[in-house]
């Protein structure tokens, strides 16, 4: 890292004694901390609450789960997202923690700005202070727990303090994918500023070992992907998060020590553009920066031009601000409208599921706009056809994203073993709109209205398991399926396909379809029990690509192939 700025006195304005007691890091920390506290008490819970509050709910019944059938008909779970914070928050509360998020990211960001530029940090580190709460307000939890350490990582790396810095540095990629990413982003933007770390020695050490980090969270990832999986990135969010990189590099143009700052706006740039052009999880996502920190990162080459010219700070300034602020504020308006966020809105639904509810289908419920059917009802064990995840959302349901037609959303429902679709009387999401309007012309049998809900049932509803005749699932939980064969032969079961499917109990094995399902090939009739379970072995396998398959012990000859129609797999 480099070391503290001179010279630069002459650029800093004048700042009040209050804002100079902000933006100390006790201070700042405290002040931040108990914004968030407040936040988190008193407003709406914001739209990705659910999912987290769900996930902790989950890790403090049953520990870590890898795998859950309760969402978008099987996905991976925990492992891809956070290891780190769904425990902690278990553990310690979700108050504590995300407080104790924000509080360190403001202390820790202060502290990088003080080391740094000490004439420059005030505005800076003032402006986050009070930016930084604002975030718990959209309830991205992890991401603010990943945040944190990865900027006491940096703050840790300045006063090289390197096993310190270590630690938190793994405790980033435990946290939270997309921090460790920016993370990373920002330490090769360093290491190209300053090639000191190139020098044996610590520093260098360290850098070895983060990019080791790097490469097994990749690893990882790769091992537990979900096929298809992608988030978009259109022009709009392309033009804001590339303006930002601009200016950002056109502000720091020609100012002193500012290398560092060139090299992080130029690095993000490549990043923003490689985002765009190669579709992956990322997409949009790479914005999070503008998103927690554009504002105060722009402040920093605009504080070393000592506020001039004046124009071109105001707008610079204003134009951050508003990319910062205006989610947050849609999504408090959002949240405060919504009547799905209350657990009394849902005692309908589970009311009649308790009574009409089956192992052999699914449930939709067509998406309130904060999803909180992800919570109230996964947390019963009600296996949905969506959930929160919006990167598993458009590979498996890109239908509801498109010109949804009357036999599309037949074939949808049927494709996911939807007997039940429940219709809120609510604020719903943006992909919802063309099903509710659908259901509501006629398209399905209304068979029940109740309080806030109205109830549809899907005729003649294909099940989980075919054909129908032959096999029934007796039994389902988030990581285990529990089937009634009477025939050998092989079934195909509507639940997404993984390599860790084991068979437990039972003569069977499973392989993946053409359409990413799950086919499950039985020796003997009887009662078969599928069960996620992770296995070395399995994960190498995974990592190098190499398909699982049938055990030829006890299987002889090759799958039946899935038909072209989708229907049920043809008996050997």
């Amino acid at each position: 890292m480099e070391t503290p700025a001179t010279g630069q006195a002459a650029a800093r304005p004048d700042v009040s004694p209050l804002a100079a007691w902000l933006c100390r890091p006790r201070n700042a920390a405290i002040v931040a901390g108990l914004i968030a506290l407040a936040f988190i008490a008193f407003a709406p819970k914001g739209e990705d609450a659910a999912a987290h509050l769900y996930q902790t709910q989950i890790w403090r019944e049953h520990g870590w789960r890898f795998w859950d059938n309760n969402w978008y008909a099987g996905r991976y779970s925990q492992i891809n997202y956070s290891l780190l914070y769904y425990p902690v928050a278990a553990v310690l509360g979700t108050w504590t923690v995300v407080t104790a998020s924000v509080a360190g990211a403001a202390a820790a960001f202060t502290h990088l700005l003080h080391s740094r530029w000490p004439t420059l940090a005030t505005w800076p580190a003032v402006t986050f202070v009070f930016l930084a709460p604002s975030q718990v307000l959209i309830g991205t939890y992890p991401f603010l727990f990943g945040l944190a350490l990865a900027l006491a990582t940096l703050a840790a790396l300045q006063v090289k303090r390197w096993r310190t810095a270590i630690a938190l540095g793994i405790g980033v990629a435990l946290a939270h994918l997309l921090a460790l990413f920016l993370l990373d982003s920002t330490l090769a933007a360093l290491a190209i500023s300053r090639r000191t770390w190139r020098e044996r020695g610590p520093a260098r050490l360290v850098a070895l070992i983060f990019i080791a980090t790097f490469g097994v969270t990749l690893l990882s990832w790769r091992a537990f992907s979900t096929e298809g999986s992608t988030y978009p990135f259109n022009l709009g969010d392309l033009s804001a998060v590339l303006a930002f990189c601009l200016i950002g590099l056109w502000l720091s143009r020609g100012q002193p020590n500012m290398g560092a700052m060139q090299a992080i706006f130029g690095v993000y740039t490549l990043i923003t553009i490689g985002a765009f052009v190669v579709t992956s999880p990322l997409g949009s996502n790479v914005g999070r920066l503008v998103l927690y920190l554009g504002a105060p990162l722009l402040m920093i080459p605009l504080a070393a031009r000592g506020f001039r010219p004046r124009l071109v700070t105001a707008v610079v300034i204003a134009a951050a601000l508003t990319w910062q602020i205006f989610p947050v504020a849609t999504g408090v308006r959002a949240a405060t409208v919504v009547r799905s966020s209350a657990e009394d809105f849902w005692y309908p639904v589970e009311a009649f599921l308790q009574e009409h509810g089956d192992p052999n289908h699914r449930v939709e419920v067509v998406a309130t706009d904060q999803h909180w059917e992800a919570f109230y009802l996964a947390r019963r064990g009600v296996p949905l056809t969506r959930g929160w995840y919006r990167q598993d959302d458009f590979p498996s349901n890109a239908d509801l994203y498109g010109e949804l037609t009357a036999a599309t959303y037949r074939t949808w429902l049927s494709r996911l073993a939807v007997k039940y679709v429940f219709l809120p009387n609510d604020r719903l999401d943006y992909s919802a709109a063309a099903e509710a309007e659908l259901l509501r012309s006629g398209i399905l049998p209304r068979v029940a209205r109740m309080g806030n809900w109205t109830v549809y049932e899907v005729p003649n509803p294909t099940p989980l398991a075919t054909p129908a005749a032959l096999i029934r699932v007796a039994a389902i939980d988030a990581t285990t399926v529990t089937l009634d064969a009477q025939k050998a032969r092989t079934y195909r079961l509507r639940l997404h396909y993984t390599p860790y499917w084991k068979v437990v109990s039972g003569s069977a094995c499973v392989s993946r379809t053409e359409n990413a399902d799950t086919a499950l090939r039985v020796l003997a009739p009887g009662r078969i029990t599928l069960r996620f379970t992770l296995g070395i072995g399995t994960v190498v396998d995974e990592v190098i690509g190499r398909p699982a398959r049938c055990d030829d012990a006890t299987f002889i000859g090759p799958l039946a192939p899935e038909p072209a129609d989708g229907g049920s797999v043809p008996t050997q």
